[in-house]
């Protein structure tokens, strides 16, 4: 590894530890991120789950939620993994909680990192594919959905071990990777969030018809593909067949067509790519009805639907996919290609099912057999993130790789980005001014915001111009300009989060007074005080 690889490899490591200890403030501060379902739901129910754990007492059943719940038929506290069973167990609550939500950003890295490796993706763009998938997008927005989090860690380990059983030579590592296969998919369904596990099944099956074209294997390496996930979907069955219990119990066995349409990413959201800070919410998120329900725009950060609208993943990353597909050679050897063309029919894919309810497609979806069990389509946009850091990581290995100066006339798609971005502030800021009634006027930015997201393409744009003309020290200024965006814009959603420890929490929370008239009230039921208190 030549020195310049190796320099720019340490330096996204480094990037990549700070951003994670930005995440890791509550760890860090001896307390815990309060915000919508990570204090109101996640929390409660852990502390009802430790508390089982170190009385000896079943955790199936919660008798302090709607007069008996079947907790594990519900799934998200993860309650039979391993990992949950020994940090809950042997630590203190606030580390526990704490450790089960960081751990996913070291796995995400480490991962992703390995998995474009494989591939034979220079090492520093590895790293800079990784950092971008981990540390930025989806992953920051829905640390508020522990569990799915947890999830998602899985996909890119999930891909290693498909990949070695798809393409691998020697027995033993075969053996080693169809135990891994099975082993992450029964832990990633023991996590509890069966949509997620849904989507990386997605990711995985399409994973694998890429990896076995070419390898010259036969069709058997599927086949033991299959069976590896049909073990690891054997072993989680003690989650799985409690969650398919409650379901059929659940008015979300047969959700209406505008209920599954919940979440639906609206198409204006693809402009935070070119704009990150157009909104001042971050996201676009227009009012929306079910049935007769009408729930109003988003008009604040702290709103719930925030996290699930998600898109932006740095400035760079939109440049360096430009710059990527616009080269002939296609970022470099045959197997590249043929995983940058992959992650491209993904993404594509992966963002007209985050579309949802905006588009034809959606009328077919909603019909299909485990589509139709799931609302929130944007949560597609993951698939999103996975592809477009893949797209990023090609890029930049395409720059590092040089090949002496490119022309001018060659740069015109990363130019072009940067002018999408100056045109689209522009041109939306006028509109807005000229109809004040236009859906998007109200959830605009400032004009400082949208001068620092033109400027922030720009700015990306240049970089990746200066590395194609021959300045090879704009490669580091490339990587560090990345964490520095990622990291200001996860430290504007984080920010919006308290940090609590748990008594000061609880002083905000206190129980609630008992009627002493009623045999059974609805007492503080969004905080779900008793479990709070260690009462459920």
């Amino acid at each position: 590894m030549r020195t310049g690889e190796q320099l720019r490899s340490i330096v996204i490591v480094l990037a990549a530890c700070v951003l994670i200890a930005l995440v890791a403030r509550p760890l860090l501060l001896g307390g815990i991120y309060c915000i919508d379902d990570l204090n109101g739901f996640h929390l409660p129910l852990r502390i009802f789950y430790a508390d089982c754990l170190r009385q000896g007492r079943s955790f199936d059943w919660c008798p302090g939620l709607f007069c008996g719940f079947y907790l594990q038929g519900e799934g998200q506290v993860g309650m039979y993994h391993p990992l949950h069973l020994l940090l809950y167990r042997v630590l203190p609550l606030i580390p526990a909680f704490n450790l089960e939500l960081l751990l996913n950003y070291p796995a995400l890295l480490l991962g992703q990192f390995y998995l474009l490796h494989r591939w034979g993706v220079r090492r520093d763009a590895s790293w800079f594919g990784a950092l971008v998938f981990a540390l930025s997008g989806f992953p920051i927005f829905h640390y508020i959905h522990i569990n799915a989090l947890s999830v998602i860690a899985h996909i890119p380990w999930l891909l290693v071990g498909i990949d070695e059983i798809a393409r691998g030579q020697d027995p033993r590592r075969l053996a080693w990777a169809r135990l891994a296969v099975a082993l992450l998919t029964t832990s990633e369904i023991l996590m509890g969030y069966p949509q997620y596990v849904w989507l990386s099944l997605l990711v995985e099956a399409s994973y694998a018809l890429l990896a076995w074209r070419g390898s010259g294997t036969g069709l058997g390496r599927l086949w033991s593909i299959a069976a590896a996930k049909g073990l690891g979907i054997l072993g989680g069955g003690v989650q799985l067949l409690p969650t398919w219990d409650l379901l059929r119990l659940s008015v979300r066995e047969s959700p209406s067509p505008s209920f599954l349409a919940i979440g639906s990413l609206h198409p204006a959201n693809v402009l935070q790519w070119i704009a990150p800070y157009l909104y001042k919410t971050l996201v676009f998120a227009p009012s929306f009805q079910v049935d007769a329900a009408l729930t109003p725009a988003a008009e604040t950060i702290e709103d719930a639907r925030v996290k699930e609208f998600g898109l932006y993943s740095g400035a760079m990353v939109p440049v360096l996919v430009a710059w990527y597909l616009s080269r002939s050679r296609g970022g470099g050897e045959g197997r590249s290609r043929r995983l940058g063309r992959g992650a491209l029919v993904l993404g594509v894919m992966a963002l007209l099912l985050a579309f949802g309810g905006y588009t034809p497609l959606f009328r077919l979806t909603s019909r299909l057999p485990v589509l139709r069990l799931f609302r929130v389509p944007a949560r597609y946009l993951i698939l999103v993130h996975l592809a477009t850091s893949v797209l990023a990581a090609l890029g930049f290995a395409e720059l590092a790789r040089g090949g002496g100066k490119a022309r001018w006339r060659s740069l015109w798609p990363v130019a072009a980005v940067a002018a999408a971005s100056v045109l689209a502030v522009v041109a939306i800021r006028l509109l807005a001014r000229r109809w004040p009634e236009t859906l998007l006027r109200p959830a605009l930015g400032s004009g400082v915001d949208l001068a620092i997201s033109a400027g922030l393409v720009i700015g990306a744009a240049a970089l990746v111009i200066a590395v194609a003309r021959g300045y090879r020290g704009a490669l580091l200024g490339i990587a560090l300009f990345a964490a520095v965006d990622q990291g200001l814009y996860a430290k504007k959603y984080l920010g919006v989060a308290w940090i609590l420890n748990l008594e000061i929490y609880r002083t905000l929370r206190p129980m609630p007074a008992v009627p002493p008239d009623q045999r059974i009230a609805t007492l503080n039921p969004w905080d779900n005080g008793h479990l709070i208190y260690g009462r459920g």
